[in-house]
């Protein structure tokens, strides 16, 4: 057993603990969380998850398979983060900003149009959600006093 397996093991007894605490105070989803990671932990320990994701290759292939649709990708994601309310939970605009950077970084696209693109979509999407506001929601209050 290596020392990563050792501490995949410790991590995942105190992750248990932890579950078993929230589940006392009554937070069963925090719970749940805890398990899961340390099901996953226990996984890796015991060598039934034999090696992890490379993330330097998965972020290779994906630059790769992209192209200069990387922009639109990062820039649709910067606006449905702050354009659609809904949408902040599937498109978090700043993991796309962040990948953007990585993919920048790795040369499969240029950092200057990629702030450029962030910007301007994050901006057209302020603007969208507060024409949104303006146009459905009655802001205006009757006069008080």
């Amino acid at each position: 057993m290596t020392p990563a397996h050792i501490l995949a093991a410790t991590a995942a007894a105190g992750l248990v603990l932890l579950a078993l605490f929230r589940l006392y105070q009554r937070r069963p989803l925090r719970a749940a969380f805890g398990l899961t990671a340390a099901g996953l932990l226990v996984l890796y320990a015991v060598e039934l998850l034999t090696a992890l994701p490379d993330p330097q290759a998965a972020l290779e292939r994906s630059g790769q398979a992209l192209g200069d649709w990387a922009y639109v990708v990062v820039g649709a994601m910067a606006f449905f983060e702050t354009g659609a309310p809904p949408f902040t939970v599937v498109f978090p605009g700043e993991w796309g900003a962040v990948y953007g950077g990585l993919l920048a970084r790795e040369g499969s696209i240029h950092l200057l149009p990629l702030v450029l693109v962030v910007w301007a979509a994050s901006l057209l999407g302020d603007s969208w959600s507060f024409f949104l506001g303006r146009r459905f929601v009655n802001c205006a209050s009757p006069p008080t006093g």
